[in-house]
């Protein structure tokens, strides 16, 4: 299935050609979750798969532009959940004392 996941998206070159993450579903009969996933693994796997919040699905990219915006996009995500990792530590490391085991 994976596969034809990546068969669907290599169809779709460029912003103006994505795949939606609805027509996948509707195409392979998985859901949402499942189609994220399989994506997750394709890039994994080393394949570019574009998606960003102003495109609408998945695609490869048609040029270096395409390319950089979904790193920009993707980085600045990658800061924003880091940052809420840190948050999270510090208040650990000030109330290590007062939590216990239930």
């Amino acid at each position: 299935m994976k596969e034809y996941i990546l068969s669907l998206i290599e169809c779709a070159v460029g912003a103006k050609n994505a795949i939606s993450k609805q027509e996948i579903c509707r195409k392979t009969g998985l859901n949402e979750r499942t189609v994220r996933n399989f994506v997750a693994e394709l890039r994994d796997e080393g394949y570019l798969i574009i998606s960003t919040s102003q495109s609408k699905g998945y695609y490869f990219p048609s040029s270096k532009s395409e390319a950089e915006h979904f790193v920009n996009e993707m980085e600045k995500r990658g800061r924003k959940c880091f940052a809420a990792v840190s948050f999270a530590r510090q208040w650990i490391r000030q109330n290590e004392d007062q939590l216990t085991l239930l």
